[in-house]
């Protein structure tokens, strides 16, 4: 198994995950959502640049969401 750059937070993410996949059921209607988490540091190689955005600098998360609701199900 190779070197994760999220390794450290890895448990915590994944305790995440599992108690928002646990609280609620899906519907038929689901959608995949890009969305962005402003972070200007340099801690972390995985920092995305996007000029045209509102946030300029941030980190890229795709989340599986409830379309009627809007609930995260499922982050990666």
């Amino acid at each position: 198994m190779g070197w994760s750059p999220l390794q450290k937070v890895a448990p915590v993410l994944e305790s995440i995950t599992a108690a928002l996949g646990a609280a609620w059921i899906l519907g038929k209607q689901i959608c995949v959502d890009e969305s962005m988490i402003e972070y200007a540091g340099r801690a972390i190689s995985f920092i995305q640049y996007m000029p045209a955005t509102p946030i300029k600098h941030g980190i890229k998360v795709f989340a599986l969401c409830c379309a009627h609701t809007g609930y995260v199900y499922h982050f990666e």
